[in-house]
Order: structure tokens, then sequence, then C-alpha cells
């Protein structure tokens, strides 16, 4: 069979970029694990070394380690004590899985941390409580980017953070504003029962001005259990 010169050429043109790129792909790898290696370590500098490893993976978007690279580098700045960066790279990180849903660990793992991230009183590490909101922060641009389509949840699961560590009245507060804008997210258990909860508690504690407003909440997260201790 005869094969041009030219064919041959382009053949092995192709071959080479098919090399190129698989060593891209290994040195890419190797930055990820010289970054998780940093990330373990203990020594003076090794949060900032395992960053600069990171880095590298994040100039290459379309590299199946991109995300964990995102979510290694939001990581690394909450441990630093940088949390406008962190945020934005969570916020980044849920972003780029969002085709995935629900489906996506690393997405909910993300939620989940941006939310007890906005839940936190001492949100911005400075050792001090801040004296915005929750609801202040989830609603500052600044911050964080409105009208995402995952926004809704970050309200759900930030208003959760706040049941989890025992402050109600700020959760019944965010949760209200939320069911106001929004549907009950398809998974409401976690709220539910911590609705009840607090209600129960309310009662035992006769804070009676508190429970009007969390029966209206109550209602909308399970109007069949209303006024249910």
């Amino acid at each position: 069979m005869h094969v041009s010169r030219g064919a041959l050429c382009a053949a092995l043109l192709l071959l080479g970029a098919s090399s190129v790129h698989a060593q891209e792909a290994g040195n890419l790898a190797s930055w990820l694990r010289a970054g998780d290696a940093q990330l373990e370590g203990t020594t003076p500098g090794s949060l900032e070394r395992a960053l600069e490893a990171y880095a590298h993976v994040l100039t290459h978007p379309a590299d199946p380690d991109y995300a964990l690279a995102l979510q290694r580098t939001a990581w690394v700045y909450f441990l630093l004590d940088r949390p406008r960066e962190s945020i934005a790279r969570f916020a980044e990180l849920v972003d780029q899985l969002e085709p995935h849903g629900s489906r996506s660990e690393l997405r909910r793992e993300a939620l989940d941390l941006l939310g007890a991230m906005f839940a936190d009183p001492d949100w911005d590490r400075d050792g001090a409580p801040d004296a915005s909101s929750p609801l202040a922060r989830l609603t500052d641009a600044a911050l964080i980017a409105q009208g995402r389509p995952w926004t809704a949840e970050l309200y759900f699961e930030t208003a959760h953070a706040l049941y989890l560590s025992s402050r109600d009245p700020e959760a019944i507060a965010l949760l209200d504003h939320a069911l106001s804008r929004w549907d009950v997210p398809v998974d409401a258990t976690p709220m539910r029962a911590a609705c009840r909860r607090h209600r129960a508690r309310a009662q035992a504690m006769e804070l009676i001005g508190a429970l009007p407003a969390t029966d209206a909440v109550c209602a909308r997260l399970a109007p069949e259990e209303t006024g249910a201790p």
C-alpha cells in the first residue's frame, strides 16, 4: 500500500501531539499529588506550596483533575484563613459540577462547606463574631455572585448549618426568607426534624413569642405536621 509523504507527516504529527498531551496529563497528575503531599505536611509554608502545585492544574480546565484541584485549593484557602478566596473557589467548583447535579459528591460537599462558612459567626476568621447576619452575607454580591442555579440550595444548607449549631432563631429567619422565594427543597427531611426540635425547645423554655414564626416555617416545610411537637 502506498502512503504519501504528506499523509505520513500528518500521522507523525498526530502521534507527536498525542504523546505531548499524555505527558502533559501525567505532569498535571504529578502536580496534584505534589499539592496533596504539601497539604498533609506540617512544615512552615507547606500550605502555600500546595497552592502553587494546584495552580498548575487550574490552568487546564479540561483536565480530569481540575475539579479536585479546585476543591483542594478552596480548602487550603480556608485553612489559611482566607475565606473570600475559599468561598470563590468552592462556588466555582459547584458551578463546574452543576451539570452533574446532586449526583456529584464533590458538589454536595462544597455546598455543605459553603453553608457552614456562611453560618459561621466568625466567617471572616478575624477572631471576633461578625456583626452581619448569615442572610446579609448570602445577599452580598461582593462575597458571592447572586442568581446562580444553586442559590436556593445554599440558603437551605446555611439554615441547616445554623440548626446544627443550635442557632435556631437565625435558622428560622433564614428559612422564612428562603421559603418566600423558593419551593421547599426536595430533601427537606433534616430541616423538618430541626424545625420540630426548635418548636419543642421553644415550648420547653416557654419562648411563646418564638412559636408563631416557627409554626409558620414548619407549616411550609411539612403542612401535615403543623403544631406537632
